[in-house]
């Protein structure tokens, strides 16, 4: 990144702003159906102040899902 654009956002916005913007581009990328999940649900009505603890909800769900999803995937290559 430019380093003016690096000192532009820098100015503009604050930690907790990229901090929000984190975990709420990584609930973006969640399937409909998981966004209903009691976890996911509370984030989204929270909309903003995530903490790390937030963050590390998200990314210990995403490394679940894929977990499932892996050799789910697997199985069904081996049927095909």
């Amino acid at each position: 990144m430019d380093g003016r654009l690096t000192e532009r956002a820098e100015k503009y916005f604050q930690t907790q702003d990229f901090t929000d913007l984190q975990v709420l581009s990584q609930i973006g990328w969640f399937d409909e159906y998981f966004l209903a999940e009691k976890g996911v649900a509370e984030l989204i009505r929270k909309g903003r102040d995530y903490t790390l603890e937030d963050q590390r909800f998200v990314i210990t769900l995403e490394r679940e899902l894929i977990g499932r999803f892996c050799p789910s995937m697997r199985r069904r290559q081996k049927r095909a």
